[in-house]
């Protein structure tokens, strides 16, 4: 998942993570927070889907009563799984030590369906021989394997240069079975300038590169304010 910052990357991977939790009652997750704690994460998913502003303290009137009830009903659920299906690591990592962990899990739990890297340049490459775009392409190629070896669905975020590629290296587009770049226009769909400071974003997520799959486009609201993507009405 590919975007310039502040596109809601982090916000898709944790509304992927929670869907498929909530929904598959037997599924493993695995999720490497590298940008945030994990207390961060239950915090940001729980005001995501009490549809409650991330800032917000949690005794303002205008979250006190079913919002604050689907806050707590939430973070209950998560902390429940956490250590359980949901198992969430938020201090560094190399390459090597997302490989040990994931396998260590893998043979307590039989297997792990989701794996999350958040995200994949702020790991640790461990052999510092070659140039960052060699590194970068170690840990991507590094990903690659541990998700055959699991066959689990891997996914990461990547941020974009300033000519809109995959930002350190290209083997991270190349070893992607699918590349979704999210994107925001100047302008949305009515013409309405897109500034700095708004509440909600019109945005698109192209399906870039999609292996044995059709190229597509999909068309999303970004509200900033809880950190949740909606579907374009």
């Amino acid at each position: 998942i590919a975007a310039p910052s502040s596109r809601g990357k982090s916000a898709l991977k944790r509304q992927i993570i929670v869907h498929n939790l909530f929904k598959h009652t037997d599924w493993v997750v695995v999720g490497f927070l590298l940008e945030s704690s994990k207390e961060d994460w239950w915090h940001n998913t729980a005001c995501s889907y009490a549809k409650i502003d991330t800032r917000c303290p949690l005794n303002h009137p205008s979250v006190v009563g079913a919002k604050q009830k689907l806050y707590v009903k939430c973070l209950n659920m998560l902390k429940e799984e956490t250590d359980k299906r949901l198992f969430l690591f938020d201090s560094p990592e190399s390459i090597a030590g997302v490989q040990t962990r994931c396998r260590e899990i893998a043979a307590k739990c039989g297997k792990i369906d989701i794996l999350c890297v958040d995200y994949i340049q702020i790991l640790d490459a461990g052999d510092k021989k070659g140039n960052r775009e060699t590194e970068v392409a170690s840990m991507s190629g590094g990903i690659q394997r541990l998700q055959k070896s699991l066959r689990c669905v891997a996914f990461s975020g990547t941020q974009l240069n300033e000519d809109g590629k995959a930002r350190e290296s290209r083997a991270i587009f190349n070893d992607a079975t699918v590349f979704w770049r999210i994107e925001r226009p100047e302008k949305d769909r009515n013409g309405n300038d897109q500034d700095d400071g708004l509440k909600e974003y019109y945005q698109t997520i192209k399906q870039e590169k999609c292996r044995n799959g059709i190229l597509t486009t999909a068309e999303i609201n970004f509200q900033v304010t809880h950190q949740t993507m909606v579907d374009y009405n």
